[in-house]
């Protein structure tokens, strides 16, 4: 199975691949390539091609505008059957994803254009959700701090219910915190233990 079709087969399952990149026959039609091989330039064609392959065509829209629009209606009405959308330079601002749960940055962003993407996660979605998780490969929440601070400024506390603050958990400092704890409680547990302490005992 080539790489295009696992990527193919994996967004007819359980998600889709939503882009900038509009394909063209001339995109390729110059790249040199051998027996069984394909460029990095055919390789995202291919997908793409493979991708809108059974894209209805809509008026007024190409074949990757009607692809989008049934990706995030997917992921917005059925996110059993949308399970991940992968995005590139697209849907952080005027996207609203209520059962947007989990958010996985992998791109260097700062100002307003990572507050707006970290924000995806927190729309309410029923009883189910009371939060979002954001998953940053890149480090940038020191970059946003300044900017949660401005934003908590101006936070309404005068209504009753839920406090409106932001609450950022670094994960990993946690999950450190807890296993720190458990090791703690686990000594003093076996602190009473005559010796010998071996394993068996």
């Amino acid at each position: 199975m080539t790489n295009t079709s696992m990527i193919t087969t994996w967004c007819t399952k359980w998600g889709a691949l939503v882009t900038s990149y509009n394909p063209h026959t001339q995109d390729v039609t110059r790249e040199d390539t051998g027996a069984n091989t394909e460029t990095d330039k055919e390789f995202i064609y291919n997908t793409y091609i493979e991708l809108l392959k059974d894209v209805k065509h809509r008026s007024g829209m190409a074949k990757t505008e009607a692809y989008e629009e049934w990706a995030k209606q997917m992921f917005i009405k059925e996110p059993a059957n949308m399970k991940l959308l992968i995005v590139v330079d697209k849907l952080l601002t005027g996207f609203d994803a209520p059962p947007c749960t989990y958010l996985y940055i992998n791109k260097s962003m700062k100002d307003h254009g990572l507050f707006q993407a970290i924000c995806r996660t927190n729309r309410l979605d029923g009883e189910d959700k009371d939060f979002g998780y954001i998953v940053d490969y890149k480090d940038l929440f020191t970059k946003v701090e300044k900017a949660i601070a401005v934003y908590t400024s101006e936070l309404d506390h005068s209504s009753d219910g839920a406090a409106p603050e932001i609450l950022l958990q670094d994960r990993l400092k946690r999950g450190r915190e807890r296993l720190d704890d458990t090791i703690e409680a686990l000594a003093l547990l076996c602190e009473p233990v005559e010796p010998p302490k071996g394993e068996f005992h």
